[in-house]
């Protein structure tokens, strides 16, 4: 009915709505055609369903049920792409839609009342985005996280009198959650415990992972994009065995948390990235993978244990950091190299080929730190 709806109205039927028919490029309309082929007796269960206003509707009565006979002014604020893709499907596709069920809001309104369709239609399609990690965040490998932040004290910082532990935060704002119910003196004692600087996201689990694994070119793209590369891995080799995921793992990880922040804070501080500025993220990342890089070729890799049992990285390697990033920095700005964009070449595993191949050697004191005890 509604897929004959639009095939007879076509975009008069969304002129209140906020987004025209996106066609079948998104992930969203790709996911609601693959459910009509595919699972139309899901459908209703996977559809949040349509929005609907109209100046009147005439019903008829049948025993218990109750039917809608006809519409007057009938407008989808919400659901445009759903109704799109249904009638796509029948025409293009030839696909049946009798399996298909969709739940309908139906409110009436009057000529005069304009502004208030406005507003259904604002309010209905401004949601909270719902992003690919967030719908990832209930995997068993973020559980398993959470549950080990929850439990392991981290070794007591030095000047601190009291243990801490790093939060890791699996859904957005989940950090925050408790505070809302809290009295001052429980907020206090809940930030003493898990400080604000100590809160791991997905997002940063995923960059800092990426990073130690040396793909530095990964965590250049966008946040978001990096996490679902990371988290593809992560599924395959959870599907393999969720031992991996113990105690050491997440002390390693707060390990590169520290690892990640004191080579950034370096660089922000260095005299040439102030004479300079522009692409910290970037150049921080390579120098971290850069320097994971060089402990593997050079017999002494980077002990992010080491890191987490001092909760912070010795000063002995700044000078190290210092020297990376300003050799990354150089490599970026190469002029006799004709880059119109480095964030954009920084995106390509050429980069990070190019990085790898500039040459250096650890200083003695960084050797002392980071080389095995015999």
């Amino acid at each position: 009915f509604l897929a004959a709806l639009y095939k007879e109205h076509g975009a008069k039927l969304l002129k209140a709505n906020v987004r025209a028919f996106l066609n079948m490029v998104g992930q969203v309309n790709k996911g609601i055609r693959d459910t009509i082929r595919n699972a139309p007796e899901k459908f209703f269960a996977y559809n949040n369903g349509i929005s609907t206003t109209a100046k009147s509707v005439n019903f008829l009565s049948q025993g218990e049920a109750l039917f809608i006979t006809s519409f007057s002014g009938l407008q989808i604020i919400n659901g445009g792409q759903t109704t799109a893709s249904l009638a796509l499907a029948s025409i293009k596709d030839k696909t049946p839609l009798d399996k298909v069920f969709i739940q309908m809001k139906l409110t009436i309104v009057k000529n005069s009342e304009k502004e208030f369709v406005r507003n259904i239609a604002r309010y209905a399609n401004s949601q909270t985005k719902v992003t690919q990690t967030d719908l990832n965040s209930s995997h068993e490998y973020y559980i398993q996280l959470e549950s080990l932040s929850r439990r392991i004290f981290a070794p007591i910082h030095p000047g601190e009198l009291r243990p801490t532990k790093w939060f890791f935060e699996r859904t957005k704002k989940q950090y925050n959650q408790p505070l809302m119910t809290k009295s001052k003196a429980e907020q206090n004692s809940y930030k003493a415990l898990y400080p604000v600087k100590q809160k791991i996201t997905i997002e940063d689990t995923a960059k800092y992972i990426n990073l130690a694994l040396m793909l530095p070119y990964d965590v250049a793209w966008w946040a978001q994009e990096n996490a679902k590369r990371f988290h593809k891995r992560i599924e395959k080799t959870w599907d393999i065995s969720s031992d991996f995921c113990d105690d050491l793992y997440f002390m390693r990880l707060v390990g590169m948390a520290l690892f990640y922040k004191k080579i950034k804070d370096t660089i922000g501080h260095c005299g040439w990235y102030i004479q300079k500025k522009g692409n910290l993220a970037q150049i921080t990342a390579y120098t971290f993978s850069k320097l994971v890089y060089e402990g593997e070729q050079q017999g002494c890799p980077v002990d992010f244990i080491l890191f987490w049992q001092l909760q912070q990285v010795p000063e002995e390697l700044t000078q190290d950091i210092e020297s990376i990033a300003k050799k990354v920095s150089d490599m970026f700005y190469d002029p006799t190299a004709q880059r119109t964009d480095v964030r954009e070449y920084c995106k390509k595993a050429e980069c990070w080929d190019e990085c790898r191949a500039l040459p250096f050697v650890f200083s003695e004191s960084a050797k002392r730190i980071l080389s095995p005890v015999e």
